[in-house]
């Protein structure tokens, strides 16, 4: 049924002289995908035969649709012969709201052996049918002004409910109608007896290009279905299964990670060190602690430091130095610890800074030594017996901060997969990956 007609026909590429196949016969433009021209397939003057060039060799596919797939419409038999990337902004009512927007879509051209054509319109949402039509000979088929439309002679002027102006972005294939990179467009719509009727024409020469098209939702499984029927989509299918999968597999690890960091919150790791020294002990030179020993690298460890300060209003500074069997300091912490209290509206406050937690790793194994100071502020009273500072050290530290990291990008990864307005062409890309 398809066979006959749908054959294989050659042309020669005017602007490279490459032989181009064609898939149709009478098809009237074609692409070259040498050197990637737009040409008319039989040009009256053979100067006017390339009409543009396209800036890429290709441009990504959004779905399992591609040139060359045969289905059965509406009882007739079609073929896949041409796709269009056009871009557009538009404005229109919907609810009595106003709106606007941009988007890139695909247009596929599918003829029949006896002529007849749609294009099926994809982009983000889903898929479209749009079939032509012709106006009654009655009506005046420019009637597209003054914000209305009217087609048929039975058919009152509709308000235009949306408008935009586009241009072609790239083409593939063939097909009758001049789809080149640059080519500009401008179309309207309106609701009519719930389908919606469009217009589309040349911005420059509307009153000589004005095509008229109904358009319909195509389901998304009725596509697939009517495509897969007729064509081979194993491996497109194979690689969807692998795409879903890596999908899921990253849902999966965002969610073991949200474990992991919730866990990590109530996790210090296991303590190896633990000291407690009276500030009254400290002197200028600092106080020297005992050794411990490091025989694990490429664990995080944590040193944890908090002071009893039993009297308010009270600043002082605390440093640890962990020095090596060399006595070379390998790690500093100093922090301004302070208490603060006092009465607003008769109301008694208090307030405290006295801990610090530093986290790193160390590159060698062997014997290390804490060094405490103390230094208190001119304000601070004499330190007495009730002031002390307390040192851990712990091993297996959990780190929270580069679990939550981890997670805000994997989080980020899944909506940029699962968003509709940019799954599809991460979808793509993958797959052109893979080369499918």
């Amino acid at each position: 049924m398809l066979e006959e007609d749908f054959l294989d026909h050659q042309v020669e590429c005017p602007s490279c002289r490459e032989t181009v196949f064609l898939i149709y016969k009478d098809s009237i433009f074609a692409n070259c995908k040498n050197c990637n021209s737009i040409f008319v397939v039989k040009p009256s003057r053979p100067e006017n035969a390339i009409l543009g060039k396209n800036n890429k060799n290709s441009y990504p596919t959004i779905s399992y649709l591609e040139i060359g797939q045969k289905f059965i419409y509406n009882d007739t038999a079609y073929i896949i012969t041409g796709r269009a990337v056009i871009k557009i902004k538009f404005e229109g009512t919907e609810n009595d709201e106003n709106y606007t927007g941009s988007l890139i879509y695909h247009e596929w051209v599918c003829r029949s052996k006896d002529n007849q054509y749609f294009t099926i319109t994809e982009d983000y949402s889903g898929f479209n049918i749009s079939m032509p039509v012709e106006p009654d000979p009655e009506v005046d088929q420019y009637f597209i002004r003054n914000s209305f439309m009217q087609i048929y002679s039975d058919m009152a002027p509709q308000r235009i409910d949306e408008t935009g102006a586009g241009k072609v972005i790239y083409f593939e294939g063939e097909a009758d109608d001049n789809y080149y990179p640059g080519r500009e467009l401008s179309y309207a719509t309106c609701r009519y007896k719930g389908y919606t009727y469009g217009a589309e024409w040349n911005p420059y020469k509307k009153d000589l290009s004005v095509n008229f098209y109904v358009q319909s939702v195509m389901p998304k499984n009725n596509l697939h279905k009517m495509v897969y029927e007729k064509n081979d989509m194993s491996t497109y299918s194979k690689k969807l299964n692998e795409f879903n999968f890596l999908r899921g597999a990253i849902a999966a690890t965002a969610l073991i990670l949200f474990l992991l960091m919730a866990f990590s919150t109530g996790e210090k790791g296991k303590e190896i060190y633990s000291k407690k020294i009276k500030m009254l002990d400290i002197t200028e030179a600092g106080y020297k602690l005992p050794t411990f020993e490091i025989n694990k690298l490429n664990t995080p460890y944590s040193i944890q430091t908090t002071a009893n300060v039993p009297i308010n209003n009270t600043e002082m500074l605390v440093g640890v130095e962990i020095t090596n069997d060399n006595e070379n300091v390998v790690n500093l912490l100093e922090k301004w610890f302070w208490t603060a209290s006092g009465s607003d509206g008769g109301e008694y406050w208090q307030e405290s800074d006295v801990e610090m937690t530093s986290y790193f790793k160390f590159d060698k194994k062997g014997t290390y030594q804490p060094v405490v100071y103390v230094e208190k502020s001119n304000a601070t009273k004499t330190i007495t017996e009730g002031y002390y500072v307390n040192l851990y050290i712990r091993k297996g530290v959990m780190m929270t901060r580069y679990y939550l990291y981890t997670l805000i990008f994997f989080i980020i990864l899944i909506i940029i997969l699962y968003l509709p307005g940019t799954s599809h062409y991460i979808k793509s890309w993958y797959f052109q990956k893979l080369k499918i």
